[in-house]
């Protein structure tokens, strides 16, 4: 009985530490895609920001061409 009840424990254990490792594996993916996510609506008006200083340094030296 003493064996068993050991056993029992030890496979209750290995469960628990299973359970808390999978729930913080989901923990850190979760929290990876949500700082994916940011990051990429801040590249994304990064770039949007690059393209507008673009086309504005394009449209300035067309203007600077022109009066030229």
């Amino acid at each position: 009985m003493k064996l068993r009840r050991g056993m029992k424990l030890r496979i209750m254990m290995g469960r628990r530490m299973l359970t808390s490792l999978l729930s913080l594996m989901l923990r850190i993916i979760v929290s990876m895609e949500r700082l994916k996510t940011r990051m990429r609506k801040k590249m994304m008006k990064f770039v949007l920001m690059i393209t507008k200083g673009h086309m504005v340094v394009k449209e300035k030296d067309h203007l600077q061409t022109k009066s030229m």
